[in-house]
């Protein structure tokens, strides 16, 4: 959604009139077949690589200063203002969240960045438009949390405040299941994905409902 954001050689933007376009096209096709699609907003923060972010004139920051092991620089902490632009994941996450302030420490406070966005966004276009998605098992780039289900438990009072909406979780696949998931957000609606074959999917389905 912003160059700022950006930072990674050869990927799809969204934030040029050109790149716009070019996704209608995208867009159109699917509306043709009779589906759906859906835009989802992210940061590459401290996978982005420093030199693609200082070319665009950026610098190269994150919601801590935390190492990446694929680069030898360390980014910036956000300030309050900054955050406004970054991903979801490094704030509720525990073991990349080492800020101070109030959207760092305990689970309220790492929670804080996910329902400010939830409200802004639910604000300008409604809650039934609105899908909030979690890695709760995910340790892609040095991320993970030792309490995913409790952080959820807590995500959900600010999120489903007057009852509709979406979340998704990543299937867990050999990881913990995510069934504690549905069991917080049921009845609304719920997406898993990956790794599903047809049967899977049938199977997790039924098991759901």
């Amino acid at each position: 959604m912003s160059s700022e954001a950006a930072g990674y050689p050869n990927f799809p933007g969204f934030f040029t009139d050109a790149q716009v376009a070019g996704w209608r096209k995208v867009v159109d096709a699917v509306h043709t077949n009779g589906s759906y699609i859906h835009l989802q907003i992210v940061s590459f923060g401290r996978l982005a690589h420093p030199e693609v972010l200082r070319a665009a004139g950026h610098p190269y920051v994150y919601s801590s200063p935390a190492y990446h092991p694929e680069h030898d620089e360390i980014p910036l902490e956000l300030s309050q203002a900054d955050i406004r632009g970054s991903l979801i994941d490094p704030f509720v996450q525990d073991s990349v969240n080492k800020r101070t302030d109030g959207y760092g420490g305990s689970i309220h406070n790492r929670s804080r960045f996910v329902l400010e966005i939830v409200e802004a966004v639910v604000e300008k276009i409604g809650v039934k438009r609105t899908g909030v998605r979690f890695s709760p098992w995910s340790q892609s780039q040095g991320h993970g949390n030792a309490q995913s289900s409790p952080d959820i438990q807590l995500h959900k009072p600010g999120i489903n405040a007057d009852g509709n909406g979406t979340t998704q979780a990543l299937d867990e696949g050999v990881k913990p299941s995510n069934d504690f998931a549905y069991q917080v957000w049921s009845p609304r609606t719920y997406i898993t994905g990956g790794g599903y074959d047809h049967k899977s999917a049938l199977q997790t389905a039924d098991k759901l409902l």
